[in-house]
């Protein structure tokens, strides 16, 4: 595949986003990212309280805002015209940072920002698409295609307890990769924008929640690397994470052809009984009330790595996108046949 700076190259500008804009959030970050004379920790700054008011995903969100749990890879201009192993080499540092912080509970979260007026400018099409593979390539080192699923791999220390009590333990998660990219802004896939360029982001519910819950046991002086965050405990269980999971999917904002995930109504004649029950149905707030917490709709998959319906200049939805059946299984359903729940919600043991 070409470079990066040659594939920057082959970008084409977005005639409609020219006479439309950008919505007023996405305009107003824009002019602080691209501003030439801004650091890279300036942008990440930017980006944080962006994020923190303007993402539809709430782990983001929190992450972003009052816990700072997310780490930041920003490359700037200077570096996509520079080589790929420049690019290659400039992620890793950062995604090693992001991982040996989250083992200490620091973080959990991590976005690459590609910063380019003409990456903001331009139409979402194969050009974008192969730009956004290659980006990915990079991050992931190993061959990307469209439509696929892909993970990185997140490690949390728990302190030692009394079955283990002469060292830390160590629990695994799947992360999932997804792109972002400035041209969705006003698009169907409005809720997968990003201020500045494009980006993937990626972020552990499971990591976030068995960190929240070590953070809620821990005492002010505790000689841990879990120290309380004043009162913040953000996700502390897997059963919050759920409702958050389905308060985003609820949230999701309006854009053409409607939006683009849904909550199903709760069918109780119909549901599965060997579903185990609702995690917080003791607290259920009124937007969840009788809605399906095993699956839900979705006109794009939300694990999906790079979606192709993306890249097209289409602002409406095309006509070809099939809405996919989508679940939230991964953070309650401990079944054998399940083991989403293991590596991706409740975390495996690997020490």
């Amino acid at each position: 595949m070409p470079s990066i700076a040659k594939l920057l190259q082959n970008l084409t500008p977005d005639p409609w986003r020219e006479k439309e804009g950008f919505s007023q959030d996405i305009e107003f970050c824009n002019r602080q990212i691209l501003d030439d004379s801004k650091t890279d920790e300036e942008i990440s700054i930017s980006l944080r309280e962006w994020l923190a008011d303007n993402q539809p995903c709430l782990f983001g969100r929190m992450a972003s805002g009052p816990l700072d749990l997310v780490s930041f890879c920003i490359l700037r201009e200077h570096d996509l015209e520079k080589s790929d192993m420049h690019i290659r080499d400039k992620i890793q540092r950062f995604r090693l940072l992001w991982k040996q912080e989250a083992i200490r509970g620091l973080r959990s979260g991590f976005i690459i920002l590609a910063v380019s007026r003409r990456i903001v400018e331009a139409e979402p099409n194969e050009a974008m698409k192969e730009l956004a593979m290659r980006l990915c390539f990079l991050y992931l080192r190993e061959e990307i295609e469209e439509d696929e699923i892909y993970m990185d791999r997140l490690t949390l220390a728990t302190p030692p307890t009394v079955e283990n009590p002469d060292e830390d333990s160590y629990y695994e998660w799947r992360v999932g990769v997804n792109v972002f990219a400035s041209a969705g802004d006003k698009r169907w896939w409005h809720d997968h924008r990003i201020p500045g360029g494009i980006a993937f982001s990626m972020n552990s519910a499971g990591h976030m929640a068995r960190n929240g819950s070590l953070r809620r046991l821990a005492e002010p002086d505790a000689k841990t690397p879990l120290k309380p965050l004043k009162g913040k405990l953000g996700i502390d269980s897997l059963g919050t994470a759920l409702k958050f999971a389905m308060l985003t999917i609820t949230n999701a904002q309006d854009a053409p052809g409607g939006k683009a995930t849904c909550l199903r109504k709760l069918d109780q004649k119909t549901y599965d009984a060997l579903t185990p029950k609702c995690p917080f149905a003791h607290a259920v707030p009124p937007k969840l009330q009788q809605m399906n917490y095993k699956n839900y709709d979705g006109w794009y998959h939300t694990d999906v790595t790079v979606p192709s319906d993306y890249f097209h200049p289409n602002v409406d939805r095309p006509a070809g996108v099939k809405k996919k059946d989508l679940d939230f299984t991964y953070l309650f359903n401990d079944s054998i046949d399940n083991p989403d729940f293991e590596t991706t919600g409740l975390g495996g043991q690997i020490r």
